[in-house]
């Protein structure tokens, strides 16, 4: 027996909007709104990364730290941790997609929506976030 669904992704993945995030989550929204970059890391790797970079400006904590939901896969709630660090002058959100369910289409539509300009990198390239704020840009 073959089943056939004719659905399409944007029918079952909905992305939080910019405003619904501002009106629900405003003290993450204020510090997502100040981020000069957005990095994909898991929390070990935030930890590598701080044992590697601690003595050029990579702080001992976290400013503050938070689970939100920012989307729905059909009728799954997708979440992410936004982890804020400031680096010389210069707020970093590292985010992990927490969830149960985990899609990266949904993570990419959600910030591109709330903060359209930030550049975006994974842990392995973190290298490049600390150029850029070397260079001041």
């Amino acid at each position: 027996m073959k089943i056939s669904v004719d659905v399409t992704l944007d029918q079952v993945c909905k992305t939080v909007s910019k405003e619904d995030f501002e009106k629900d989550s405003p003290e993450d929204a204020s510090l997502l709104n100040q981020t000069f970059y957005l990095v994909e890391a898991t929390s070990l790797e935030i930890c590598h990364l701080w044992e590697h970079y601690k003595g050029k400006g990579f702080p001992s904590s976290c400013t503050t730290s938070f689970m939100t939901q920012i989307g729905q896969l059909a009728e799954f709630e997708v979440w992410i941790t936004l982890s804020y660090y400031e680096i010389k002058g210069k707020v970093i959100c590292f985010y992990e997609m927490t969830g149960n369910y985990a899609f990266g289409a949904i993570c990419e539509s959600f910030f591109k929506n709330v903060v359209p300009r930030c550049p975006t990198t994974n842990a392995d390239n973190f290298h490049n976030v600390m150029l850029a704020i070397e260079s001041g840009k």
